[in-house]
Order: structure tokens, then sequence, then C-alpha cells
């Protein structure tokens, strides 16, 4: 039994929600690095701060912004190249159909100025899960 780690990333005092205008999707033509299994198409995303006016980049989650931090979407590894550009090309398609819509974002001014992200892959309920989950099975196994 055991528990995760939550990254430090995107830390609690600076990070805010902000709103982020879609400016650009790009398909990189450097594939990412795939945890040293094969490489990876990396989709690029652009958006515009409302509060600063200042160009961003914008990342799926706080994970994708560890692992490839010029992307936001890279595909899952496998070999088969047709498959993993199909797929990110999917992605691309339906950000495309949202240039110019503004949507909510999160940002750290303070920490990655030039980096926001969508969604919290990390939130407070999911802390507490993972950290009072094996406590409570802990009290049941000790029959408290």
């Amino acid at each position: 039994m055991g528990t995760g780690a939550i990254p430090l990333c995107f830390q609690v005092t600076g990070r805010r929600g902000v709103r982020c205008v879609l400016l650009q999707a790009d398909i990189l033509e450097e594939w990412v690095d795939c945890r040293g299994v094969s490489t990876v198409p990396c989709l690029r995303v652009t958006v515009n701060l409302s509060y600063s006016n200042q160009r961003a980049l914008l990342h799926f989650d706080e994970e994708s912004l560890l692992l490839a931090p010029e992307c936001f979407y890279v595909p899952k590894c496998q070999t088969d190249r047709a498959e993993l550009e199909d797929e990110v090309l999917k992605v691309k398609s339906s950000l495309d159909s949202q240039i110019g819509v503004t949507s909510s974002c999160i940002a750290d001014p303070s920490g990655h100025p030039r980096d926001v992200i969508l969604n919290r892959k990390y939130t407070l309920r999911i802390a507490l899960f993972t950290l009072l989950w094996p406590g409570l099975i802990l009290l049941c196994w000790w029959g408290w």
C-alpha cells in the first residue's frame, strides 16, 4: 500500500485562474522522446493571456508540462507512426475549431510566466483521497 507524490509544479501560492484566448495549434516537425522507447509528435498550442496581453504555451495539465514542456499534447508511446499522426491531427483539428475562443486556464506568473495549464490533474480532492484512503484502510484492518 502506498501513496503517490503530488508534483509541486504550479504551487498554490502563485497559481490563479485566468482567461486565455486560443491563438494557434501547431504540430512540430521534430518529434519528442517518449520515455526512451520511441518518439511521438508534439502538438504546441499558443494562447494570449487576457490579464497581461502576452503569449504563453498552453499545456493540458501539470504532468504534460513536466514531461514535454514544449507540448500541449503528446500521444501515448507506441510504434505505429501513422496512428500517432492521426491521433495528434484529431486533437489539432478540434483545437483549430476553437481558435479565437476565450476559455479558463491556470497560470503561475511567478514560477512559470510563459506556461499555463488547461486542467488541474492534481487537485486538493485527489490529494486528500490519496492520503486519507490508506489511513482508513489501516484503521479498518486494525479493527478500530
